[in-house]
């Protein structure tokens, strides 16, 4: 039942996403304590102009909301235009939407959300020069937008990476794509300066926050025992997910190999985050991107339907008792 409500691609399956999207909210029934994120030094300087724009409950939380349900459809749309996962279906958002809500705390705007749609978008652009080996003006793009993502929280400056491993990999070698993507984030951070020049504003709170990003404490924890549980299972269905995407990865077309290769740093990427700012299960966040189609692929692709009702059935026991207990 569980994987044809999410699984198919049917207007209920949307109104379903929209209904577990917004877990969120159970916290406040349970409990009645409404949390809101506050500006501090130890953040970039747009993520508190943000904020301090939606300061008050319920503001940061419905923004929230919206920033967690755009991503999910629009993870779900790019498998509508390029077809990397097997069947046309709702796993994507689903998928992302439970383990973003299972390993964030929803209630609060962070940064890490903030920045999900940016990194989303820019990996999109890495995605469209796939189509073709001419001259893409993509990685321009990526490179902006990624260097937007480290203007809000500074440690998604490493996605840039992911440009140069794409360029040299999965690239014939073309070197305006490489100046392109130096000139993306370059350009950036130059009008970011030269803003603050001309308005006589000081940097230092940018220097502040950039050197403060790269010295917090390496602890990390989950909240509870039950999110524990939820990394937990989410851990195995990584190992079932990598162990079947190994044995039939060969049988895709190069097209869909380049993506979910591309995925695969991505999540890499991801998990040298926690190096950074290994805080709160929040900065699980972008991880959860690639692990949706990874998730998606292997429930999709699943010949023992009563384990793949399992796996659902779990995973969203999990999140509810997290949110509840």
């Amino acid at each position: 039942m569980l994987t044809k409500l999410f699984g198919s691609y049917r207007f209920s399956t949307f109104t379903g996403i929209l209904i577990l999207s917004a877990t969120w909210v159970i916290p406040f029934i349970a409990h009645h304590t409404p949390v809101c994120a506050a500006p501090s030094p130890a953040n970039m300087p747009l993520y508190n102009s943000i904020v301090s724009l939606f300061a008050t409950f319920p503001r940061q939380q419905i923004l929230t909301w919206i920033l967690l349900l755009f991503t999910a459809i629009y993870l779900n749309q790019l498998n509508s235009i390029h077809h990397f996962i097997s069947a046309q279906t709702y796993f994507p958002a689903s998928l992302f939407i439970i383990l973003a809500t299972g390993f964030s705390h929803p209630y609060t705007l962070t940064p890490e959300t903030l920045i999900l749609p940016l990194l989303t978008w820019a990996t999109a652009k890495i995605i469209n020069s796939f189509k073709s080996d001419s001259l893409s003006y993509s990685f321009f793009d990526a490179s902006f937008l990624i260097g937007i993502a480290s203007l809000i929280y500074f440690p998604a400056i490493l996605f840039i990476a992911l440009l140069f491993i794409v360029l040299f990999f999965f690239r014939t070698f073309q070197w305006r794509e490489w100046l392109y993507t130096l000139m993306g984030i370059s350009i950036l951070y130059g009008l970011v300066a030269a803003f603050h020049y001309l308005c006589d504003w000081p940097v230092k709170p940018w220097a502040n926050a950039i050197s403060m990003s790269f010295s917090t404490p390496r602890h990390f924890s989950f909240s509870s025992l039950w999110q524990s549980l939820f990394a937990t299972m989410v851990v195995v269905l990584l190992l079932a997910g990598s162990f079947r995407m190994m044995q039939f990865i060969q049988s895709f077309k190069i097209f869909v190999k380049k993506i979910f290769m591309l995925w695969f740093i991505f999540f890499l990427v991801s998990v040298l985050l926690l190096f950074f700012s290994g805080l709160q299960p929040g900065i699980l966040l972008p991880a959860c991107i690639p692990l949706s189609y990874l998730f998606s692929q292997h429930l999709s692709t699943m010949r023992t339907k009563w384990l793949r009702e399992l796996f659902l059935l779990i995973l969203i026991a999990l999140l509810v008792t997290i949110h509840v207990v």
